[in-house]
């Protein structure tokens, strides 16, 4: 199911969880006698108010000044039991009362809701920073500009620009899966749905996929491979399943041309093409569309903030 529609079905759960404790509230309002003459009567006089204004009968005035007193009533009582204004649930969105959409466009709160989704999903990104450009490069000592290189390739060739492969290469501890995060959160932030997973997690979905019946097939395919942008963390990893490894990673990147991926490993260049072969290897190295890059710094977490 995509974000977006999880974040619309969160919005309507939002909803009715609003109006449901709404009508709580009031039923129990309501078995109080003065309450419920004063709301039964400011009810009617709305009514009786309008009417009387369509067919400019008399009385009008005297009927609202009843009406401010009965309503004022009536808010100070709901008030008192937790509930702000008459006929108004709690919403969690005010601007569009929890429906997703204001005059026919998508309120704000629907993008809100998906990210805040995919931080419940992936909480690792909630303490990292937004973008590559909000990164404390300090932090890479003496190889600080190094760093700063790999991240402006990546963001100006890659995250915004022409690639939709990039593959980073190093040593464990190098900034690699860091730097990653930080790549996946900023394509979250700028809208795309991502999907965030090692290379052990996709082997075993790659192989319930090809375990699947055939009806369930198209709905997996999508949850692997229907992203905007897609992070694989530490590919290599990663057992070689026969029929299933080489064959369905490669149908991936195949169908990936036109999105975002962005994948993170410890195996050398040379190790990479023997492990995946020549059709996997020349996918990762198109100059066209993709792009690797090996950091080559020394293990930053040791030093306590990675």
């Amino acid at each position: 199911m995509s974000d977006t529609r999880r974040a619309k079905l969160l919005i309507e759960r939002r909803k009715t969880e609003a109006e449901k404790a709404y009508e709580n509230k009031l039923e129990k309002l309501k078995k109080d006698e003065d309450f419920s003459e004063a709301f039964s009567r400011a009810s009617f006089l709305k009514f009786e108010i309008a009417k009387r204004k369509v067919f400019r009968m008399e009385g009008v005035e005297e009927l609202e000044k009843e009406y401010s007193e009965k309503l004022a009533f009536v808010e100070n009582r709901l008030k008192s039991a937790g509930i702000e204004k008459l006929d108004c649930p709690d919403y969690h969105c005010k601007i569009c009362r929890d429906t997703g959409f204001v005059n026919g466009k998508e309120c704000v709160c629907l993008e809100q809701t998906r990210v805040e989704i995919n931080l419940d999903d992936y909480k690792f990104l909630r303490n990292i920073p937004d973008s590559l450009k909000a990164v404390n490069y300090d932090f890479y000592g003496d190889k600080k500009s190094d760093y700063l290189k790999y991240a402006k390739f990546i963001n100006n060739k890659f995250l915004k620009g022409d690639l939709n492969f990039c593959t980073v290469l190093g040593k464990p501890g190098s900034g690699k899966t860091y730097l990653a995060q930080v790549v996946a959160k900023e394509a979250l932030l700028s809208g795309k749905s991502i999907k965030i997973l090692n290379s052990v997690r996709l082997n075993r979905e790659l192989l319930a996929y090809h375990c699947a019946p055939l009806e369930s097939k198209a709905a997996m395919w999508d949850e692997i491979a229907g992203y905007d942008f897609l992070l694989i963390d530490d590919l290599g990893v990663e057992a070689v399943i026969n029929n299933v490894t080489l064959q369905y990673l490669y149908e991936l990147l195949a169908e990936r041309t036109e999105l975002k991926t962005l994948i993170t490993g410890n195996l050398t260049l040379r190790a990479l093409e023997e492990k995946y072969g020549q059709r996997i290897f020349s996918r990762l190295s198109d100059k066209t569309k993709s792009a690797v890059i090996v950091f080559d710094g020394d293990d930053y977490r040791l030093n306590g903030n990675q």
